[in-house]
Parts: structure tokens; C-alpha cells; sequence
């Protein structure tokens, strides 16, 4: 018998007849075919099982380099956010900013819109002196995110920055939209700027909203010595802005509750006394200048001015007997 060679294809077509080459090509496909999706809940677990056992790592060194073949070997994974806080901590906690910035522009190539290395940039940038930028972050961070809590983020960072203009911006949004019981500070840092810019009205308009809620009581946590400064301080404003309105009434009724709060204010005393004097009451003016002059303050000269022409008046050109005035007037202040 002659033996013939059988050719490629015949051998083939005899597997198929076989079944043995139709068993292969399916499992040589599979394997071809089965890629786990970087983000799938099933990577993600295998992912934060592997950062596991990585964080038990006790060399900070070891630790640190292995996180960054993490990062290498896994770029799009869901643990990089964690990962990369995990490596920048460490020089955050000994003040490298440089290396902060560094680390945290390189992973925000991976996570370009994850907040917390921009809160991480924002905070670096800031410590190393660079204002404008942190500035910049923050309001991107805030327009991506424009929610009170943020609001209140950026205000604090540009108060600290002392950018006014910017810190008033962010301050009133949180005003507004806090209760004012959880905004106070902040409304009374935005009066305090609008009266250095001059305009009193806008800084009255932040102070009633302070004294509506806390004009007669203690906000939480706040000493009730310093709390009766910041009482006495915004009750003055209302009345310097009543009294240049020439409401005397109003302004007595506000200097009133400045001497309530801060009992050794001349000004206040001072004051009312001229708003008794205005409105007729030459004796009853007198009391409150001679509490205006025994202070000693800056004020007190035009007090004993102002005292002198008044208790003339009363007592026929005499000044007999105002040194009894003087000694209750310091006696009811508590002056020795």
C-alpha cells in the first residue's frame, strides 16, 4: 500500500470531524476576551484589598514607593483618590509644600476633578506663600460646587488672605443663606469691612441681623465679657449713625445699651448728655457729662466744657456744689 501525505487542510477538517479543534477555539477566545473593567466593583475590591496590605507596610519609605507602583500598575483605579492622599500626607505633615504641589498637579492628571487634591493644592499654595493661585483654586472649587458649606470654605480662605472685596463676595452669600445664629461671625466681619469702606448703612444692616438674634443673650461657647464688648461696639454704631441723623431718640435709646454693656464708655455718656442738652433738658444733660469728664478719656474735655457752661446756668453763674456731682458721678461708675 502507498502511504500519502495528507495535507494541512485535510488535517484540520479531520480535527473539526473529531471535535477536538472546536473544543480549543473557545477557550483560547475567552481568554482573549475577559478583561475586568479598571472601575468595576469587582477591581475595586481586589484593588482596596491590595492598598491593604500595602498601608500595614511599617517603613514610611517602603510604604510610599510601593503606593507609587500602585499608581504605575493601576492608573485608573477608584483607590488612586485615597492612594494619592496616602503619599502627599506625609510631606504635607513636615511643611514641603514644593513637594505637595509637585505630587498632587502629577495625580491630578489621573483625577482632574477629584475635590480633595484640589482642597490638597489649595491649601499648599496658600502655606507657600502663593495666594493668587490658592485664590484661583478656590473659586473653581466653588463653581464646580457652589453650595453654602463651600461658600464659607472660600470666605474663611480670602479673610485670611485679607482680600476684602473678595471675603465680602463669598461672606454674604453664607449670611444669607446660614441662620444667622450660625453665621454671626461672618456678618459681623462683613460690618466691620463696610465700615472701613465707609458705609455705615451696610454695616448697620449686618449688625441689627446680630443683635435681633443675640442683643439680649449669649451665642454658644462666647464669654459674656466678650460678648458685651461686641454688644457695646455694635449698639455704638446705630447710635454714632442716629445721632449724625440728629434722632436723638434713637441715639439714646442705642447709648443706652452701649453703658449697659460697657459701663465706662465716656462717649456714650457724653452724648446722651448732648441729646438731653438739644432736646431742652439742660439739667437732666448734666449727669451725663460729669460721668463723660470723670473717665478721663479723650472726650472728657468737651464733657467739662459742656458741664461747667450747663451747671453755671442752673446754679447762677456758680460752680458751688459740682464737685458733688463729681463724686457721684464716680461713685456710679465704680471709680475710686
Amino acid at each position: 500500500m502507498t502511504n500519502h501525505v495528507k495535507c494541512p487542510t485535510v488535517l484540520i477538517l479531520a480535527a473539526i470531524a473529531a471535535g477536538t479543534l472546536v473544543l480549543m477555539i473557545p477557550a483560547v477566545r475567552a481568554q482573549e476576551q475577559v478583561k475586568i473593567p479598571p472601575r468595576s466593583e469587582y477591581q475595586y475590591k481586589k484593588d482596596y484589598d491590595e492598598v491593604s496590605q500595602i498601608m500595614k507596610e511599617t517603613d514610611p519609605a517602603k510604604r510610599e514607593a510601593r503606593l507609587q507602583e500602585f499608581v504605575k500598575a493601576h492608573p485608573e483605579s477608584r483607590m488612586i483618590p485615597y492612594v494619592s492622599a496616602q503619599i502627599i500626607q506625609p510631606y504635607a505633615q513636615k511643611q514641603d509644600w514644593q513637594k505637595v504641589i509637585a505630587l498632587a498637579l502629577e495625580y491630578q492628571k489621573l483625577i482632574p476633578d477629584d475635590p480633595g487634591l484640589k482642597t490638597t493644592l489649595i491649601t499648599a499654595y496658600f502655606r507657600s506663600g502663593n495666594t493668587a493661585k490658592a485664590g484661583e483654586l478656590a473659586e473653581e472649587l466653588y463653581k464646580a460646587n457652589p453650595t453654602k458649606e463651600k461658600a464659607a470654605e472660600v470666605a474663611e480662605l480670602f479673610l485670611h488672605m485679607r482680600n476684602n472685596d473678595k471675603y465680602l463676595f463669598y461672606a454674604e452669600k453664607v449670611v444669607a443663606e446660614f441662620p444667622i445664629e450660625q453665621s454671626y461671625p461672618a456678618a459681623l466681619q462683613v460690618a466691620q469691612i463696610y465700615i472701613q469702606k465707609q458705609n455705615v448703612p451696610k454695616a448697620i444692616e449686618y449688625l441689627n441681623k446680630v443683635m435681633a438674634a443675640y442683643g439680649d443673650k449669649l451665642p454658644q461657647g462666647v464669654k459674656e465679657e466678650d460678648w458685651n464688648k461686641t454688644r457695646a461696639f455694635a449698639y455704638g454704631v446705630m447710635a454714632v449713625d442716629a445721632y449724625g441723623k440728629s434722632d436723638c431718640g434713637k441715639a439714646t435709646e442705642y447709648y443706652g445699651k452701649v453703658v449697659a454693656f460697657a459701663p465706662k464708655s465716656a462717649d456714650a455718656y457724653y452724648y446722651m448728655g448732648m441729646c438731653k442738652w438739644k432736646g431742652g433738658d439742660q439739667a437732666g444733660a448734666i449727669p451725663y457729662f460729669a460721668k463723660a469728664l470723670v473717665l478721663n478719656d479723650k472726650i472728657s474735655p468737651k464733657a467739662k466744657e459742656n458741664l461747667e457752661q450747663l451747671y453755671k446756668a442752673e446754679h447762677n453763674g456758680s460752680l458751688d456744689g459740682l464737685d458733688e456731682v463729681l463724686a457721684k458721678a464716680k461713685a456710679e461708675l465704680g471709680i475710686g
